[in-house]
């Protein structure tokens, strides 16, 4: 009972030390750390989920929410939960850390979630003003692995400094079109919660609406700039339809090629069966054998063969490269499936590279 009690304990001080934290931007943080003051983890992390949930949140607040969340699952044993928040801290600002002397139980998760911050480009935004007839400017979205950007919204004022607000909806780059008289801008990238991922200028320091004349139409499929998404461009390998319709030809190769030598051992028994005399029994036994070795090699790889190439129809039927979550950056991807052909045995030898 009293180990129990330290974990808890050692497990608060690593979560919160609110005298040691400046007041946040949203209260429902604050309500949350003096719930862990009175070890409500549960609680806690539902203020804290709704703090997501209701957005508004800045770039900042919203990241802090998320290591937050990390903490609290991490110490309830959530190990999985815990490293995607820390993951959506990190993707949001690289730069986050834990407080000192965190337990072993906090760290690990996290060390997990900064390794693929490591290896994946966290979220990142520019602005390219393609027009001020009408007043239009675009987002880019030029790295966001965990594929959480939905919306820009943009805060605008015109010549007479009056303020007003508008938003649109994309992924990769996304097309705000502004009111007549539109003279300087600030944008954000937000997720689908209403919260601010990314900003791009500031009310202190906005964008100014002058397009430069060689300045190109911003494309960020061809962008030398833009991260593809990693969550979202290709499918693991085992969900692409090549590698199965791969597999597929593979095994019915080694299905053609156990079928004719079952057939060529037939045919050499039956020239022993019509020349008895001259062979003796073992090696008609033999070849009996052989024979029904490679037949049933056959039956079984055309059968995998014809169970692969369904399992290619359906993901191509359904789009092959489909989406997925999430969890490496842009790598080269291969797979080469090499079959293994032995006196009576055969096999598959598959070299994937990731």
């Amino acid at each position: 009972m009293r180990l129990a009690a330290g974990i808890v304990t050692a497990a608060v001080l690593c979560v919160a030390n609110p005298g040691a934290r400046a007041q946040s931007a949203n209260p429902l943080v604050d309500k949350a750390l003096e719930l862990l003051e009175e070890l409500e983890f549960d609680k806690a992390l539902t203020i804290l989920e709704k703090a997501i949930e209701d957005g508004g949140n800045n770039p900042s607040t919203i990241a802090e929410v998320y290591r937050l969340t990390g903490e609290i699952r991490a110490t309830l044993g959530k190990r999985k939960a815990a490293i995607e928040s820390f993951k959506f801290a990190l993707v949001i600002d690289p730069q986050i850390t834990l407080e000192k002397g965190s337990s072993p139980k906090i760290t690990k998760p996290f060390k997990a979630a900064k390794k693929f911050i490591n290896n994946n480009a966290p979220i990142k935004v520019r602005h390219a003003i393609t027009s001020t007839d009408p007043p239009t400017v675009a987002l880019v979205v030029v790295s966001d692995p965990l594929d959480m950007v939905v919306e820009a919204h943009a805060t605008y004022w015109n010549s007479d400094d009056k303020r007003g607000t508008t938003k649109a909806s994309g992924k990769a780059r996304i097309d705000i079109v502004l009111p007549k008289g539109t003279v300087k801008v600030m944008l954000a990238a937000v997720d689908r919660y209403g919260n601010r991922l990314a900003e791009v200028g500031s009310s202190e320091t906005p964008i100014e609406l002058e397009v430069p004349e060689d300045e190109p139409d911003p494309d960020p499929i061809t962008d030398p700039d833009v991260t593809r998404h990693s969550t979202s461009d290709s499918p693991p390998l085992y969900a692409n339809w090549m590698v199965w319709g791969g597999v597929s030809v593979v095994f019915a190769g080694v299905g053609t090629w156990a079928g004719l030598s079952a057939r060529k051992k037939m045919d050499a028994l039956d020239v022993i069966t019509q020349q008895s005399p001259m062979f003796e029994f073992s090696q008609a036994k033999a070849l009996e054998d052989k024979a029904k070795s490679r037949a049933l090699i056959a039956n079984i790889t055309f059968g995998l063969a014809g169970a692969a190439a369904v399992a290619a129809a359906i993901l191509f039927v359904k789009g092959g490269k489909s989406k997925t979550s999430m969890e490496e950056s842009e790598k080269s991807e291969g797979a080469m499936i090499v079959p293994t052909i032995g006196d009576g045995t055969v096999g598959v030898q598959a070299t994937l590279r990731f």
